[in-house]
């Protein structure tokens, strides 16, 4: 739930660019969450979402869209 709150404070109040995984990291480090921070950062984890958002560019581009 403090994520939920944590997230939009650093976007809207405090002008973070919560998009950028090291800035949301840090918001995630500050409210505790440090071990789904180091996932995020974790350069295994950045190239398995870009893979698998690769394969559903490929799967959706196949339905012409």
């Amino acid at each position: 739930m403090e994520t939920l709150r944590a997230c939009p404070k650093a976007r809207y109040e405090d002008g973070l660019d919560t998009a950028k995984s090291d800035v949301l990291a840090d918001v995630l480090r500050q409210i505790g969450c440090t071990q789904a921070a180091e996932i995020l950062t974790n350069s295994a984890t950045e190239a398995q979402a870009k893979q698998r958002i690769a394969e559903g560019a490929d799967c959706f581009g196949q339905f012409g869209h």
